[in-house]
């Protein structure tokens, strides 16, 4: 037995990056796969029996109750007033999700005002309760989603070539959500495509696709967050 317990070991497959064991299948996980149905930053999200949105002032969460038709700011406080940072519901939402039975939003560390850095949070429903995940740095981003065990972000950004000619350049990143600040570069590459870019995601299972998309030119990619690679 001992003589050929070697040959059954197969050859190595390389490091697993998976976050959790139930994410090694194809099959569409409802509480940690992105559904892309929207081109914007999170503006509505759905939660155990209602909704939550960012409302004219976009400093703070409001929740909607699917029950009552109630409607407020996200605050536990019944004295709150709902005007200043002492609320709970006070924050820079520009992105925020229901993900993995908790709230997850970026924001800044406002018990710190001389701590200009962006992090990612996780907290209840009652905000109260929160807790860094990731420190995310000052970044500029125009695609945030997060799916099935990492914050993905995305941006465009303006370079020039080594003959001084001008080029869109994506800058893809993922971060991982076990608190170790763990970034993975995705794309960091100037684009072939001449004029303006669309770029898009698709996730099916622990492949996340995305593409770029000009007037004459589409490029698709891929990336396997199990392996941690990709390309064209």
């Amino acid at each position: 037995i001992a003589l050929l317990l070697p040959g059954c070991a197969g050859k190595n497959k390389g490091p697993d990056y998976l976050a959790d064991p139930r994410f090694d299948t194809d099959e569409f996980l409802p509480e940690y796969d992105y559904v892309s149905d929207s081109r914007y930053l999170s503006k509505l999200v759905t939660i155990p029996g209602g909704l939550l949105y960012t409302g004219d002032s976009k400093m703070f969460l409001n929740y909607y109750d699917n029950a009552t038709g109630e409607t407020g700011v996200l605050c536990s406080k019944p004295e709150c007033m709902h005007n200043d940072g002492s609320c709970n519901g006070y924050g820079d939402f520009a992105f925020f999700t229901y993900y993995d039975g908790s709230l997850w939003f970026m924001d800044r560390d406002w018990a710190n005002q001389e701590d200009k850095n962006i992090y990612l949070w996780r907290s209840d429903l009652s905000l109260v309760n929160r807790q860094k995940v990731v420190k995310l740095g000052r970044p500029s981003y125009s695609q945030v989603f997060m799916h099935r065990g990492y914050l993905y972000m995305a941006k465009i950004e303006s370079t020039l070539t080594d003959e001084a000619e001008p080029v869109m350049k994506y800058n893809i990143k993922a971060f991982s959500l076990d608190g170790k600040n763990e970034e993975i570069s995705i794309h960091n590459d100037p684009s072939h495509i001449v004029g303006r870019l669309l770029l898009n995601f698709r996730c099916v299972g622990n492949y996340v696709y995305y593409s770029f998309e000009g007037k004459e030119r589409l490029e698709i990619y891929r990336f396997d967050s199990k392996t941690r690679t990709g390309g064209l």
